[in-house]
């Protein structure tokens, strides 16, 4: 049973990495929700990518020095060298529980590493899970302190970001003087608000204005799900901007990757490495592979198990150690050999 629920994490894992929207960062759909319902544009007017030099409203006209469109709350962020961020979500359904999710994010550019953590609660329940990523490879820790190692080669990228949590917005807020000092520097407050006689948001952002970094955003509100009210606030901020600490390894994954015994191809890559599983690929064929596990499992102590089996393109071999039962399967896809080692 652990073994298919870490198995399921891998997959959620493997689309959160691989998803990307045009410019490069993952949008989070569980980001997305919070907001979706209220935030619709009602006058159709279309927005796509940066505004121009003027922004209208009804009968009036401001420059971009006095707005701030929503897809211009991320601006400049990725020009910085490292910060962490922070979320806080909150939301009350009418005659339900509340629910409060969390995440606290720390990246590093150049080279590319992010350390995410989250945490989400929902009545006295509480969950919580660790993404780290440097380079192509992501770690996931669970509560039980396991960790999952996945190789990704377009992981990249933030885990999230402020313009995915407000995606279907298209409303500008507007400047309103100055906002507090956050993490050292001086900022700008903007607010705008939507109210369709449904759905209502006061949105407030405080930017920068030396580097137009957005340093806090405020939401709070009510939406109306399928005749539910529910109200809703959240808060992301961010700090230590070119000062964020160095992402690591994680000491459990670090102690996995050491203790993994099984033997390899020469050129085996690595694609996920859990206690309990460990998959890899390499350019040999099957029966080479077969051969390898044939010769090198008995002579690490492991004794050939009952239900092995094997054809051209596919193996099943089981082997039992210290009350262990490992099960090597191997397959041919998209022109490589797979291999993937269980143990139970």
């Amino acid at each position: 049973m652990r073994v298919l629920m870490m198995l399921a994490i891998m997959v959620s894992l493997l689309v959160a990495c691989g998803s990307t929207d045009s410019t490069g960062t993952n949008q989070d759909s569980t980001g997305e929700a919070p907001v979706e319902n209220v935030a619709e544009n009602t006058t159709g007017d279309e927005v796509a990518g940066e505004p121009t030099s003027e922004a209208s409203s009804g009968d009036e006209t401001t420059t971009t020095e006095d707005s701030l469109w929503q897809a211009d709350v991320n601006r400049n962020l990725d020009a910085v060298k490292s910060y962490v961020s922070t979320f806080s979500y909150k939301s009350t359904p009418e005659g339900g529980e509340a629910q409060e999710w969390s995440w606290r994010q720390v990246v590093n550019r150049d080279p590319f590493a992010s350390d995410t953590t989250t945490s989400n609660v929902v009545g006295e329940g509480m969950g919580e899970f660790r993404m780290v990523v440097i380079g192509d490879q992501s770690y996931l820790i669970t509560e039980e302190s396991q960790c999952m190692a996945i190789t990704d080669q377009n992981n990249q990228n933030e885990m999230m970001d402020p313009q995915s949590f407000m995606s279907a917005s298209t409303y500008d807020m507007r400047k309103e003087g100055s906002g507090p000092t956050i993490s050292g520097r001086a900022t700008d407050k903007y607010v705008g608000v939507y109210n369709d006689g449904t759905n209502e948001v006061t949105s407030t952002a405080f930017v920068d204005p030396r580097t137009e970094i957005t340093m806090r955003w405020e939401v709070s509100g009510t939406s109306n799900d399928n005749g539910t009210k529910e109200t809703f606030t959240w808060v992301y901020e961010l700090s230590d901007i070119d000062a964020a600490p160095t992402v690591e390894m994680p000491a459990e994954c670090k102690a996995m990757t050491e203790a993994s015994t099984y033997p390899m191809p020469d050129d085996a890559q690595v694609s996920m490495q859990s206690a309990e599983m460990f998959a890899y690929t390499t350019s040999q064929a099957v029966a080479d592979v077969v051969e390898l596990y044939t010769n090198e499992m008995p002579a690490a102590g492991y004794t050939e198990a009952e239900g092995s089996m094997t054809t051209p393109d596919m193996s099943m071999l089981s082997y039992t150690k210290d009350g262990k039962t490992i099960a090597v399967m191997i397959t041919v896809q998209d022109g490589k050999t797979n291999v993937i080692i269980t143990a139970q």
